[in-house]
């Protein structure tokens, strides 16, 4: 499965060439889950759109978002 590129809103807090700090909506879920297919379940995640802001996540061990909620 792989994540695609969706244009959804994101509340960015903070960003630069290294580092993005985004105000997550409650509700909104991170990735899909488990036995997600290419469905609607794979779409409306903050991943989809990280990947439609940012074109790509990582360059280092393939996709990869590291995140930290705080509150």
């Amino acid at each position: 499965m792989r994540a695609i590129a969706e244009e959804i809103a994101l509340d960015i807090v903070y960003e630069d060439d290294d580092l993005a700090i985004v105000n997550k909506p409650a509700g909104m879920m991170v990735h899909a889950g488990a036995g997600a297919t290419d469905d609607a379940r794979n779409r409306g995640t903050l991943v989809n759109a990280l990947l439609h802001h940012f074109g790509t996540l990582s360059a280092i061990g393939g996709n990869c978002v590291r995140a930290l909620s705080i509150g």
